[in-house]
């Protein structure tokens, strides 16, 4: 009896000593604690070899996991129920994608019902950085119709940008947002009929776009409509062909007043989808346009 509680009183005072132990290797340095690495890797080669066989046995032996064996026609079984459901699973997402292509194609087509557009899907097969900014190439060139300047947009309706080169089976597209885009002329919808304030854009950093626009005032009222974020701006600038009119070029984010011009505004605007990231994209080929019967031969 006087031995068990001896060891009892040993083991009370070595609990609190492995605490203390314990905390004050957490302060130390991981560098000084290698060797216990070291310690540690030599345990693990010694005890490798039985571990692996004592998992086993003691998974069997678990009243929760012995329920989940089965024999190996069942095993057969669930693996093919897997593979099928992931099979049909990607079905539904494909089949989910190629619908909202379908969609996008004919909002593009509803925006300028009376132009002869002719719509063509194309993959961002690159990007390539360039000495005007992030170009973009894809799949789908002259043998297909498309022709330096066809305009590109993702969504049916939200501009990308415009084909710079086409060779024989690629095209190299520069997005609106690239530094080398130039300005372009946008006009900011400000009511539901279309009356909005006009702006110039130019590409800054972070892929948007900035410029300066007045307020303008309804001719009817003489009030001011103010311009506010989240108004949709869209493309209004007759160096683009007819079919690019009223594409939506992206989301007023920011309104400032300009320090120098009071009775403007220098207004900031986001692309809704990032220009220089997308995937996939469709090109608003002009149905009058010829298709080349040999296209130039070619590169990106």
């Amino acid at each position: 009896m006087h031995r068990s509680g001896h060891s009892t009183d040993a083991s009370r005072r070595f609990i609190p000593a492995a605490i203390v132990l314990c905390l004050l290797l957490g302060f130390v340095p991981a560098r000084y604690l290698a060797l216990t690495g070291e310690l540690a890797d030599k345990a693990n080669w010694i005890i490798a070899p039985i571990s692996h066989p004592v998992l086993r046995l003691a998974a069997w032996l678990e009243p929760g996991r012995r329920q989940q064996g089965h024999s190996p026609e069942v095993a057969r079984l669930q693996s093919d129920r897997d593979r099928y459901q992931t099979m049909f699973l990607r079905a539904q997402a494909e089949i989910g994608r190629l619908r909202g292509q379908i969609s996008d194609l004919q909002r593009g087509i509803d925006l300028n019902p009376a132009l002869p557009v002719r719509q063509l899907s194309a993959q961002v097969i690159r990007r390539q950085a360039d000495a005007s900014g992030r170009l973009l190439v894809i799949r789908g060139g002259a043998r297909t119709g498309v022709t330096p300047n066809t305009v590109v947009v993702v969504n049916g309706v939200d501009l990308v940008g415009r084909v710079i080169r086409a060779n024989r089976n690629t095209s190299i597209i520069q997005p609106i947002t690239s530094t080398g885009a130039g300005a372009i002329d946008a006009r900011i919808i400000l009511r539901d009929d279309g009356f909005g304030a006009r702006c110039q854009l130019r590409p800054v950093r972070g892929g948007l776009l900035q410029g300066l626009a007045s307020e303008p005032e309804d001719p009817d009222s003489g009030r001011i409509e103010p311009i506010e974020p989240g108004r949709i701006v869209r493309l209004a600038d007759q160096t683009w062909p007819a079919n690019a009119q009223m594409l939506i070029v992206g989301i007023v984010e920011r309104v400032d007043s300009a320090e120098d011009q009071l009775l403007r505004k220098i207004v900031t605007v986001r692309p809704r989808i990032d220009p220089a990231r997308v995937t996939e994209v469709v090109l608003r080929i002009t149905e009058d346009s010829p298709i080349p019967s040999n296209p130039p031969e070619g590169g990106p």
